[in-house]
């Protein structure tokens, strides 16, 4: 760009993403991620133009799926709504709408089988609960038969399944794609500076522009 060219009424963009570094006064410095030069603004500058993925001033509980109004909940509010007008947006939305704002969400990975042996170790684990639970009655003097039960019950509510959960997964970056057939989509992990797919279907938290939403 030539600045002696710059003329009034000329039009400027940016869409950029900015690593803090330090500040000095009233200067903050960043590192331009994707120049890897290193940038100076003022406070008010940081203040009214940049978006944080790292910290948010409300939280909203929200579900996978939008919400509409119905008529029992518009005579309830007393609502100027229609039926079937949009009244939450759902997080898969949310993160749908997300455009190039920075942003932290986390996700869970998909299942993963259990190997044959690992559960029969979980199995083996909750029958010798049982078993301690009525050595442990027996000693004490307590009603054996009541220990059993309760000890099954605990097996019957927590069964062993054929999965075990995926682990929960943070990312802090922004979206490298914007529409999906499959709901998964690439976003760039900053923290580790790589590609990395986030599933709305698996989301469990969003902060962006300065607000959090929880999947209730």
């Amino acid at each position: 760009m030539n600045l002696k060219d710059i003329r009034k009424g000329d039009i400027f963009s940016e869409s950029s993403v900015y690593v803090f570094q330090e500040n000095v006064g009233n200067q903050y410095k960043f590192k331009h991620l994707s120049s890897g030069q290193i940038v100076t603004l003022d406070n008010k500058y940081v203040e009214n133009l940049l978006v944080t993925a790292d910290q948010y001033d409300k939280t909203v509980t929200v579900g996978k799926e939008d919400k509409h109004w119905t008529e029992a909940q518009i005579k309830k509010e007393s609502s100027k709504a229609n039926v079937g007008d949009l009244k939450q947006e759902g997080i898969r939305t949310i993160f749908e709408n997300i455009g190039n704002e920075v942003f932290t969400v986390c996700f869970q990975k998909a299942d993963k089988p259990l190997t044959k042996k690992r559960r029969q170790e979980l199995i083996d684990a909750q029958a010798q609960a049982v078993v301690d639970a009525v050595e442990a009655a027996k000693t004490s003097k307590k009603s054996m038969i009541e220990a059993a039960k309760t000890a099954a019950m605990e097996i019957a509510n927590n069964p062993v399944l054929l999965n075990e959960p995926g682990e929960e997964r943070i990312l802090r970056g922004y979206k490298q794609q914007f529409s999906s057939r499959d709901g998964r989509y690439n976003c760039m992990d900053i923290d580790i500076m790589e590609t990395r797919p986030v599933n709305i279907n698996t989301l469990l938290w969003v902060v962006v522009n300065n607000v959090k939403y929880i999947l209730e």
